[in-house]
C-alpha cells in the first residue's frame, strides 16, 4: 500500500482515533476486522467477540457523511479538505 498522511486526531469520550490517507486505490475485497470482547449480556459475566468493524465499501462522499458515526465525521471532513 501506499504512504501514509498523517491527519488531525479526534477524541470522543472513550477513544482516540488516529487517522489517516492512503493516496492509492486499495481492494477492500478482503476486508476482515478487528474483534473486541465484551461482557454479554452485562451483568451476566459471560464475555463475547465482535467485529469492530461491521462491513466496509466504497461510497460517495455526501453518502459517508451521513453514515459514518458522527464523533468520525471530522475525520472524513479533513481528508475531504486534505483532497481539495
Amino acid at each position: 500500500v501506499g504512504d501514509y498522511i498523517p491527519l488531525p486526531f479526534v477524541v470522543s469520550s472513550q477513544k482516540t482515533v488516529i487517522p489517516f490517507l492512503v493516496l492509492e486505490d486499495v481492494d477492500i475485497s478482503g476486508f476482515t476486522s478487528n474483534l473486541f470482547s465484551i461482557e454479554w449480556p452485562k451483568g451476566s459475566n459471560k464475555f463475547q467477540e465482535f467485529p469492530e468493524v461491521d462491513k466496509i465499501e466504497w461510497s460517495a462522499n455526501d453518502i459517508a457523511m451521513i453514515r459514518i458515526h458522527k464523533y468520525l465525521q471530522p475525520v472524513l471532513r479533513n481528508a475531504l479538505e486534505y483532497l481539495s
